[in-house]
C-alpha cells in the first residue's frame, strides 16, 4: 500500500465514504483509488514522513472543526 493511500485511509472523511460502498466492492474501490494515486507517489517520494503526518493531522482536525460549527447562510445584500 502506498504512503498516500495509507494517509488518506486514516481520515474520517474517507472512512465515511468507504462505509457507503458495499462490502463486496470495497477491495475493488480501494485498488481503484490506489491506481489513481500512483502518479502522485513520485511527488511524495521526496517528502519526509512528518509532512504526511502533518497533512493527516490537518485533515483530521479540519473535519472535526467544520462538523462542530452550525451552518448558517450569509445574509443577502442587495
Amino acid at each position: 500500500m502506498s504512503r498516500l493511500l495509507s494517509t488518506i485511509r486514516q481520515t474520517p472523511f474517507y472512512s465515511s465514504l468507504l462505509e457507503q460502498v458495499p462490502e463486496a466492492e470495497r477491495a475493488a474501490a480501494i485498488s481503484a483509488l490506489e491506481e489513481q494515486l500512483r502518479p502522485y507517489e513520485a511527488l511524495l517520494a521526496g517528502l519526509p514522513q512528518s509532512a504526511l503526518d502533518g497533512l493527516l493531522r490537518s485533515l483530521n482536525s479540519s473535519s472535526t472543526a467544520v462538523a462542530d460549527q452550525p451552518t448558517q447562510r450569509a445574509p443577502r445584500r442587495f
